[in-house]
């Protein structure tokens, strides 16, 4: 199966958002983080990532850009699946970026957060969906810097989050 990645890149024109995308973004982060200034120009402020899973379905990522809700590197991640008026949430995560790769046993791809903690340093979030959510399997902590030396790197190094990144998960 080929896995169709389109990136619209905000530009002065909104992405093209599938009927009833917009309604259901504005509907989730509203439930969410309560009333918010910048909704009514919420179109105006997304990155649209958008997979095919099959004829009838497809998978929305969606990253709020520039002031509306974004932290200085981080900001909301929405991940809905569905088709013409009726789109699922199945992932609200918060980082700096998205990725996906197929997974071989499921119709639904792997989805890999990562999220920007200082200049030489990430986590790095494995989703996997289960049943009708995605759902956290591992965490990488990524370093950019050789801790011996000082030098920065441009390979990161990974190993295990640390922190209780599973619950941290779900307190959100």
């Amino acid at each position: 199966m080929i896995n169709l990645l389109l990136v619209l890149q905000i530009s002065q024109r909104p992405p093209l958002l599938p009927s009833g995308l917009l309604e259901a973004i504005r509907r989730d982060l509203q439930s969410r983080y309560g009333p918010i200034d910048c909704l009514e120009l919420l179109n105006q402020h997304l990155r649209l990532q958008s997979v095919r899973l099959n004829l009838k379905q497809k998978l929305q990522i969606v990253q709020t850009t520039g002031a509306c809700l974004d932290a200085p590197q981080n900001g909301p991640i929405l991940v809905y699946i569905g088709s013409r008026q009726q789109w699922n949430l199945v992932l609200e995560a918060w980082g700096q970026s998205i990725q996906y790769k197929s997974n071989q046993a499921a119709l639904e791809p792997d989805l890999f957060v990562q999220g920007h903690l200082s200049a030489t340093e990430s986590t790095q979030i494995h989703y996997r969906f289960v049943e009708s959510k995605y759902r956290a399997i591992a965490c990488q902590e990524l370093y950019y810097r050789e801790y011996e030396t000082g030098k920065i790197s441009n390979r990161p190094h990974s190993k295990p989050c640390q922190f209780d990144w599973a619950s941290n998960l779900k307190a959100n």
